[in-house]
């Protein structure tokens, strides 16, 4: 089985806004972005088509023809709870300081740790994984992290998965 991991589009938000859950429509970039995209694309078939319910997801995989997707929410983006929507610099304190120190195991204040992120997506990756064929999921920069470990986790150990960078619009492909 191979994984096409698809990251959205920039988003219509300032910059240094922590957001996870919050759903955001695409920034103005979106028709230009979806383009590079589509782009990226053309080269497969896909057997499935899986996306994150939240608009940025699912307007993605409308506009590029995947109308017929199948929603699925645990693709969707950690929940970072209290901090939704709230400038990073303003996430402070002892509390902020030992997430920032242990995020895989501290759950953000109602919301989730990376660890939680991670059994989520196993628990669909585990419904999927004896599939065969090229499987296109539009997702999050986090379940795109938790897909990584999951698949290859001597490569990508749990505890420096915030490392992996994963910009707006990646395309990324996984060999399962």
């Amino acid at each position: 089985m191979q994984l096409v991991l698809v990251r959205h589009t920039r988003l219509d938000l300032k910059k240094g806004i922590c957001y996870g859950r919050t759903d955001i429509q695409p920034a103005g970039t979106f028709l230009s972005e979806a383009g590079q995209i589509a782009k990226k694309l053309s080269k497969f078939r896909f057997d499935e088509v899986f996306t994150s319910p939240l608009q940025r997801c699912t307007r993605l995989a409308d506009h590029l023809g995947y109308m017929q997707a199948v929603i699925d929410r645990r693709l969707i983006e950690l929940n970072f709870g209290d901090w939704e929507m709230k400038p990073w610099n303003s996430i402070t304190g002892e509390y902020a300081e030992r997430w920032m120190n242990d995020y895989l195991h501290l759950p953000c204040p109602g919301g989730e740790s990376m660890q939680d992120l991670i059994i989520r997506v196993s628990g669909f990756y585990n419904v999927i994984k004896e599939r065969s064929g090229t499987l296109l999921i539009f997702t999050h920069s986090g379940p795109i992290r938790a897909f990584h470990h999951i698949v290859h986790p001597e490569k990508f150990p749990s505890d420096e998965l915030f490392g992996i960078q994963i910009g707006f619009g990646s395309v990324i492909t996984l060999n399962c």
